[in-house]
């Protein structure tokens, strides 16, 4: 039964891939905005998918978003014990302002909260069935528990409560613009993270993190895709002692598919370097996106995520105006 599952899974997923590269016309490549769970990331600069046009002149747009992650890591390397067994709920509110000769303003603000959860068994059961692989310990863990906590050389970095609800990170932007012909769009980003979550139960770093963003949209062949690529500057760690991570690239990509005149299919997925030992971390994203009569939009999503480093999931919903 499972290896059915798992055949008809994969056909799928074969299938969703296939509409997008051989039968996709008339495309707005659209990124969804969905988050960065990966505990590799906790309290680090991680830029949202974001399209490259800029907001029309002296118009503005606001986005509502949830995104919900299950989350398990056990792993102990050199100097470092670390332990996550969660799941993460974060509500956040953008709102971005468009200004003369292709500029934007922008400002994204969150607040997360971390439980024990009640998934468990069914990802486990999902990650089986489908053939994803669960992670070490995944299985023999006690069901729905919160555990959280990071150590260095024994020395406790941070720890969190259950059920801590807490402020997250606060993102600024300016985007710009600068190239157009009639099947090519170029901007660049400029993105600026303050440390406004707390350092104390991991969800902030404590120091001002910036990132370079390039950001492409063109026509290939019968359709459009988006793409960006940058470079994060992680600043450091304050966390008890001072910690200073490496420096990150990454590079994103994603299309969308029109199958009615107000609904839409989307693929997207993101590839990076990481901050620590890892060489590269990478997820892919499922999505659709309704257009209402008035121009607003409501977005569904579904990460997964593709080196085993956690989150095993994560689920977006928004709704832009």
């Amino acid at each position: 039964m499972l290896n059915n599952l798992k055949v008809v899974y994969h056909t799928i997923l074969i299938s969703w891939f296939l509409l997008f590269c051989l039968f996709t016309v008339n495309v707005e490549a659209d990124p969804i905005q969905i988050k960065n769970h990966s505990p590799i990331w906790f309290g680090l600069l991680f830029p949202t998918p974001d399209r490259t046009e800029a907001i029309a002149e002296k118009k503005s747009e606001t986005s509502l978003q949830f995104d919900y992650s299950s989350v398990f890591l056990l792993r102990q390397r050199n100097e470092w014990y670390i332990i996550y067994d969660m799941e993460i709920t974060q509500f956040t509110l953008t709102h971005r302002k468009g200004f003369a000769n292709g500029l934007e303003a922008g400002i994204e603000a969150s607040t997360v909260h971390m439980g024990g959860g009640f998934l468990d068994d069914s990802i486990i059961n999902f990650h089986t069935a489908t053939g994803f692989p669960n992670y070490v310990g995944q299985k023999e863990a006690p069901r729905n528990r919160f555990l959280y906590g990071t150590w260095r050389y024994e020395n406790k970095w941070n720890q969190a409560r259950p059920y801590t609800f807490t402020l997250g990170e606060t993102n600024l932007w300016l985007k710009k613009e600068i190239w157009e012909s009639d099947d090519k769009l170029v901007s660049a980003k400029l993105m600026l993270q303050a440390p406004t979550a707390p350092t104390d139960i991991g969800i902030g770093n404590g120091s001002w993190e910036w990132s370079a963003i390039l950001l492409h949209k063109r026509d290939i062949h019968s359709f459009k895709a988006d793409f960006s690529a940058g470079y994060v500057d992680t600043g450091h760690y304050e966390r008890g002692e001072t910690f200073y991570p490496h420096d990150f690239l990454f590079l994103r990509a994603g299309i969308e598919k029109p199958i009615k005149s107000r609904y839409s299919l989307i693929l997207q997925g993101t590839f990076s370097s990481t901050p620590f030992y890892r060489p590269l971390w990478g997820e892919v994203t499922f999505g659709g996106r309704y257009t209402r009569p008035d121009g607003s939009e409501v977005s569904l999503a579904f990460l997964e995520d593709l080196s085993k480093t956690s989150p095993d999931f994560t689920f977006h919903l928004s709704y832009t105006f």
